[in-house]
């Protein structure tokens, strides 16, 4: 039997803990309270601590992975509906995600 702090854990980790890491990610993103009730779809981090969503509202964003600060913010015209992707090509990162019925392509700053 598990005892502590691992007692409350589920499978998918503790509930609480996660929605408060969800609040503060999408208040940090500049979204209200009311964006807790759609889901964000995939989540992607960088190796330089940068993290890429994006959600039903039709926005995909980047955070500082270590402060949560906004970086970018972009309305895609539609739901995203499937998690970033990253890939490189000549040495230079790329991200794509999915959203309505187009595939949209980012280039990383390098």
């Amino acid at each position: 039997m598990k005892r502590g702090l691992r007692s409350r854990l589920t499978q998918y980790g503790d509930e609480d803990f996660a929605l408060f890491l969800r609040r503060g990610f999408l208040k940090s993103a500049g979204f209200t309270d009311d964006a807790l009730d759609r889901p964000i779809v995939g989540v992607l981090s960088t190796a330089s601590d940068v993290v890429f969503a994006g959600g039903r509202e039709g926005y995909f964003f980047a955070l500082n992975g270590r402060t949560g600060e906004l970086l970018w913010k972009g309305n895609v015209g539609g739901q995203v509906s499937a998690g970033p992707m990253s890939y490189a090509v000549g040495g230079r990162q790329y991200v794509a995600i999915a959203a309505g019925s187009a595939l949209f392509v980012y280039a990383l700053r390098m």
